[in-house]
């Protein structure tokens, strides 16, 4: 029996059963031999065939690689011809096999064994195959030739170094840490741990990037003191096992205290190089002048406040002009006085000082607005709130602060809420950027929050769902919002709606008003001229139970869905389904509604475009007029206007006569059949300024102007319109510019992109304005007027009857070179005369008679 895959057979006393190999513990090197013999398959493919033709290839392989030491394994076996089967053999060590020695070993048996016709010898991926490799399932695996490597991943500890990777236990993370006894000059720190009681604590404090020590407990607590009012610490803690930490946590702890800050500025003193180095002699001696200075006049209780130590003066700085010395004044929480009262009498000592002369005016007492420093220890989950000489912490809606004792720094999401990220932790507002619309339950029983209130803009539907997907090419500068709104089928109090901040604007998202967001999925859109492609994630459609056959755009009958494993997609042209279009004098919006049979998706899908393009005048580069009033990510249409005699570009400072006709060409560079191009309105001046005067308009509201020898071939039809003018009629100017007014125009079932020159100017206007999405001037020239009598279609025809006599007269002198060659080589031939005549031959013979 030839068992698949790796599977063996094991033969019982009733029967033969294939089984899954046990794992190799001993074996570290494999590699994949394959033999091929003279043999039918069908000889070999019998019960008692394969077990003889395995024997035979256990016995080649040994002793051919003898006295190597180890073992061959038989895979499988296969037809590789008429008359031949291979079969895939598995050699596994203890110790490292060269794949270069047993190659050039194994390939003796061509030459030595007749039956063998190829042996080819590769490496083994055991990090491919779990079988081969002993690694633990909490290691990595990397291939080698000929073996692999174990390595214990990150957190994890190597209970067996000698094989390394075959033991690894993970050391977990600390789940819980939390601070309690804050002080101005202690605090301790306590954490869960698990069961196991082999486990250690390692902890490491910091203030800033300074270590200040690090030690060893198995205690799941910790004190430290001695430390500094008003400094933010940082401890990390790890558990251990083994003599291997896991990864560390972190808690942010600030020690207690009130701060205000104090400028003054010194005049009689000048600033040196020295008072920049806070560990110089002139800085320290200065500074212990001014403090002493400072406490010299101060009246006895607040001197005895700050011999206590319940108030600490400290100078942190020192800045020219001519000295200005800042304070930080540290008031220690049990100090029941006015902290305001005694920074303010701790300036008006130093301005009574003998030694320094004070600037009045430039003294002042400043509140420290701890939380826009970053210098604070509440929650990433909680808004900073600065107080006078302090700030508190205030978990977010939806988060639980788990110890009310420190408010704002340990707080818990709820059971029935996660968190999609990480506020700010410095302000309570966070910049949101964001060009995936993702959408929410509403399955679950919800109550709107007072800060969603305003969901009646909305389309009510009962456990539905209503967001507004929006996708623009436009400038960022407008803003493009996402909305999603909630209409909960029953009130309830227990969880707050679905929702999360997805917009693209340069306006902040206050989280503290937003609620958080149960479920998300996501709903993109992508815009193109012309097009909409609404992508839906299929794993949102299992979870709410809706089908791919049930989603709809506009209409039922836009049901066509296509997409790959992970979206369903459905495309719409701009007309159909339903469509919407709505332009402005900065851009133009198509909007759709997704929707599924049952009315539980109800999703306005929105694409923005700008109104504006690029023309090209179809000369050189300075004949371009771009529109480019937008920023990157815009959708730019290109246009492209010539001037044609017939269907013949003219060149540029082209000469006409006033009976000369030119073709003005409107072309758009797109393959979409709702999208057509209209020539507005046209004029000619003498000058390449558009709104230079005298213009003579001879297009109006893209209808010819009556008596302005003016001819409209196509305009509105597709995308390329076409006018036909007789310029040097329409004007008497010797040089003159021709100037449009092109518009791109979406045309629907309702509204066409065709002007109605018989209908009132007005309400033609009015019909095709609703579809215009685009609207720029471009021009063209100079064009120079010809004096001559001589009109262009008689230039034309003398240029082609000029061109029929040059072409006559080169067949005559081909003709007559002709004729001159063959008279010349019949003159070096010569004349040839051929004549034969008859000659009589005299001779005699004689008849002898026998």
């Amino acid at each position: 029996m030839d068992c698949p895959g790796w599977q063996k057979c094991c033969r019982t006393e009733t029967q033969s059963l294939c089984v899954e190999p046990q794992t190799h513990v001993n074996m570290s090197s494999w590699l994949n031999v394959t033999v091929t013999v003279k043999a039918a398959f069908s000889l070999v493919n019998t019960s008692s065939g394969l077990v003889n033709h395995t024997r035979l290839l256990h016995s080649v392989v040994t002793g051919a690689l003898s006295p190597l030491q180890f073992s061959v394994y038989h895979t499988h076996s296969w037809s590789s011809g008429w008359f031949s089967t291979s079969s895939c053999l598995l050699l596994g060590s203890s110790q490292l096999l060269s794949l270069t020695y047993i190659s050039d070993t194994l390939l003796l048996l061509l030459e030595n064994i007749e039956e063998v016709t190829a042996v080819d010898v590769r490496d083994v991926d055991e990090c491919a195959t779990p079988l081969l490799r002993d690694c633990s399932p909490l290691a990595y695996c990397s291939n080698t030739l000929g073996s692999y490597n174990c390595v214990c991943a990150a957190g994890s500890t190597d209970l067996q170094p000698s094989r390394p990777g075959t033991q690894c236990m993970s050391v977990p993370e600390i789940a819980n840490l939390w601070a309690k006894h804050v002080t101005s000059s202690s605090f301790t720190l306590l954490w869960d741990v698990p069961s196991q009681t082999n486990f250690t604590s390692s902890l490491v404090l910091f203030h800033g990037t300074h270590q200040l020590g690090t030690w060893v407990t198995t205690f799941s607590n910790w004190t430290w003191t001695d430390l500094q009012p008003g400094v933010l610490y940082t401890a990390q803690v790890a558990l251990c096992m083994c003599g291997y930490c896991g990864n560390a946590t972190e808690l942010k702890v600030k020690t207690d205290a009130q701060t205000l800050e104090a400028v003054v500025r010194i005049t009689n003193i000048n600033f040196i190089e020295a008072l920049w180095n806070p560990n110089s002699e002139e800085y320290k001696m200065f500074t212990e002048k001014v403090r002493n200075e400072t406490l010299h006049s101060l009246p006895l209780w607040i001197l005895d406040l700050v011999l206590s130590g319940n108030v600490l003066v400290l100078i942190t700085n020192l800045s020219p002009g001519s000295v200005v010395v800042t304070f930080h004044l540290m008031f220690l929480p049990n100090s029941t006085q006015d902290i305001y009262s005694i920074a303010n009498n701790m300036m008006e000592s130093l301005q009574k000082s003998t030694q320094f002369s004070i600037d009045p005016n430039y003294t002042r007492i400043i509140d420290v607005n701890e939380c826009a420093l970053g210098e604070v220890d509440c929650s990433p989950w909680a808004d900073c709130v600065d107080r006078f000489g302090s700030y508190t912490c205030m978990c977010h809606y939806g988060y639980t602060d788990a110890n009310p004792v420190r408010p704002g720094r340990t707080c818990q999401g709820n059971s029935m809420t996660t968190s999609t990220s990480s506020p700010n932790t410095t302000s309570p507002s966070t910049e949101v950027t964001s060009t995936t619309l993702t959408m929410s339950s509403l399955s679950e029983n919800t109550t709107p929050s007072s800060s969603s209130s305003t969901s009646t803009n909305s389309i009510p539907v009962t456990q539905g769902i209503n967001i507004t997907v929006s996708s623009s090419t436009a400038e960022p500068s407008v803003n493009q919002t996402t909305e999603l709104t909630t209409t909960p089928s029953t009130p309830s109090s227990s969880t707050p709606p679905s929702s999360t901040s997805i917009t693209q604007t340069t306006e902040a998202t206050d989280f503290s008003s937003t609620p958080l967001i149960s479920h998300v999925e996501s709903i993109t859109v992508e815009c193109g001229p012309g097009f909409m492609v609404v992508s839906v994630s299929r794993s949102f459609l299992e979870l709410k139970h809706i089908s791919e056959s049930s989603l709809y755009l506009g209409v039922p009958s836009c049901n066509l869905t296509e997409g790959n494993v992970t979206h369903v997609r459905l495309f719409v042209a701009w007309g159909t389904c339903g469509t919407q279009l709505r332009n402005n004098s900065q851009n133009s919006t198509v909007q759709v509604i997704l929707y599924n049979t049952d009315a539980r998706l109800q999703v306005p899908v929105i694409c923005t475009y700008i109104n504006n393009f690029i023309i090209s005048t179809g000369y050189s580069s300075s004949g371009y007029d771009m529109i480019n009033n937008v920023v990157e990510g815009s959708v730019m249409y290109h246009v492209t206007v010539r001037l044609l005699n017939g269907t013949y570009p003219l060149p540029e400072n082209y000469t006409l006569s006033p009976e000369d006709e030119v073709i003005i060409e409107v072309g758009l560079s797109s393959n979409m059949s709702q999208i057509k191009v209209v020539i507005n309105k046209c004029w000619a001046n003498p000058s390449n300024n558009p709104t230079e005067q005298p213009n003579n308009v001879f297009l109006e509201n893209s209808c010819p102007v009556p008596n302005k020898y003016t001819t409209v071939v196509e305009n509105g039809e597709s995308t390329r319109s076409l006018l036909a003018v007789n310029l040097f009629q329409l004007v008497d100017f010797d040089v003159i510019y021709l100037h449009c007014q092109i518009q791109i125009c979406i045309e629907t079932s309702t509204a066409t992109c065709r002007p109605d020159c018989n209908a009132v100017p007005r309400l033609a206007r009015t019909s095709r304005g609703a579809n215009v999405i685009g609207m720029a001037k471009a021009s063209c020239g100079p064009l120079l007027k010809s004096h001559l009598e001589v009109t262009l279609q008689d230039a034309v025809w003398n240029m082609r009857t000029l061109g029929f006599i040059l072409l006559a007269l080169g067949v005559c002198v081909l003709a007559l070179g002709a004729v001159v060659v063959v008279m010349f080589c019949k003159r070096r031939m010569g004349n040839y005369n051929f004549q034969f005549k008859s000659h009589e031959e005299n001779f005699t013979y004689h008849v002898f008679n026998t």
